[in-house]
Parts: structure tokens; C-alpha cells; sequence
């Protein structure tokens, strides 16, 4: 566990997670080159960090706990691949955690608890997104042709401009203002059910499937 940050930055060489707690009191960059998550990690703290490797590996089932304080945010500005699964959870920071990448990891996103921001159209990578609890904004003017699955316990915000070209399904909340683009399937529920409107979302109208 890093009890006391004393560093700006990490330098470019390959940094690997095992597990435990990061804590920082002060902004951060880690600029490795390689990123390899090797257990599942807490991000705590007061400070604003940025993660800007240019590689990172996915293989299995990695846990993101947000236990920051206050406003910090933690910002994952680099390239995630592989097969594996992101999970973020905790419900630290208002600030929340950051994707901002090209990411391309195919395992799929999952937000447990609190907020988690998509910046990007391939923020979210190349899988399926869903909210079992918490809440995931997605940017505006952004494009985001993933599957997203808000359930009871989830909140999905749109930021104007946010669009969702694939499917979006659950019995969760919307807020914010969101738009379902051109051949864009809405699935309120799992089977016979609601998605709770808390916002504005615009259906086009020529051509957004209702199952």
C-alpha cells in the first residue's frame, strides 16, 4: 500500500498492479509504457491522478474500487486491451474514475458503484457495459455503440450530444439528455418491464426499434 505519494510521476517504464491500495494526496501522472493489472486494486486519496500509459492489459476479471475523498478524480487515459472484464466499483469521489482512452478490451465493463465517466466513443471498449449499481455519464458529442444494461439499482447520465447507437436495455434510470441514433434498439426491462426516465431521451424516429 503507498501511504504517501512523494512523487510526480512514475516515468515510462512497466508498472504491474498485484493488488492492495493506492493512495495518493496529490495529483499524479503514470506515464509507463506498460500497464499490467495483476489483482484487484482500491484508488484512494485526496489527488487528482491520470493514468496516460499507452498500453494496457486486460486477461482476467479486474475489481477498480474508488475510495478517493472529496472531488478527486482518477483518470485512465491510455489504451486498454484484451479479453478481460472491467469492474469499478466504491463510491469514493465525486470526481469518480475517468476512461478517456481508445480502449479495445472485449470482456466488458461493469459499474458497481459510483460514478464512472466515458469521455470517448470506445471508452467503454469493445464489450457490453452494464450498471448493476452506481451511475455511468457518457460524454457528449460521443458515440457509443455498446450494448448498455442499466439495472434496477443503476443510473446512466447523458451529457448533450451523448448518443447510443446499440442496444440499451434495463430497468434502471436515465437522466441527463441521451439520444438513441439510427438503428438503435431500446429494451426497457429484463422481459416485460421499465426504464426510468429521469431526463430527456430523443428517439429517432425513423428507424429506433422498440422490443
Amino acid at each position: 500500500e503507498f501511504r504517501r505519494v512523494l512523487f510526480r510521476s512514475l516515468g515510462t517504464g512497466k508498472v504491474t498492479l498485484e493488488g492492495g491500495t493506492l493512495r495518493s494526496s496529490g495529483g499524479i501522472t503514470f506515464a509507463a509504457s506498460e500497464l499490467v493489472f495483476g489483482g484487484n486494486v482500491t484508488l484512494a486519496g485526496t489527488g487528482n491522478d491520470v493514468w496516460s500509459m499507452p498500453a494496457a492489459v486486460l486477461a482476467g476479471r479486474q475489481v477498480i474500487t474508488n475510495a478517493t475523498i472529496g472531488t478527486a478524480t482518477r483518470t485512465f487515459a491510455g489504451t486498454i486491451a484484451g479479453p478481460g472484464t472491467l469492474v469499478l466499483a466504491g463510491s469514493g469521489g465525486k470526481g469518480g474514475i475517468v476512461l478517456s482512452g481508445a480502449n479495445t478490451f472485449t470482456g466488458g465493463t461493469v459499474v458497481e458503484g459510483g460514478l464512472v465517466r466515458a469521455l470517448a466513443a470506445t471508452s467503454l471498449g469493445a464489450g457490453p457495459a452494464e450498471i448493476t449499481g452506481g451511475r455511468l455519464e457518457l460524454a457528449g458529442g460521443a458515440t457509443f455503440a455498446n450494448v448498455i444494461t442499466v439495472d434496477a439499482k443503476g443510473r446512466l447520465d447523458g451529457n448533450p450530444g451523448a448518443v447510443i447507437s446499440g442496444l440499451l436495455a434495463g430497468e434502471g434510470e436515465l437522466a441527463g439528455s441521451l439520444r438513441l441514433a439510427a438503428g438503435a434498439v431500446l429494451s426497457p426491462g429484463k422481459g416485460a418491464g421499465t426504464l426510468n426516465l429521469a431526463g430527456e431521451l430523443t428517439l429517432d424516429r425513423k428507424s429506433t426499434r422498440l422490443n
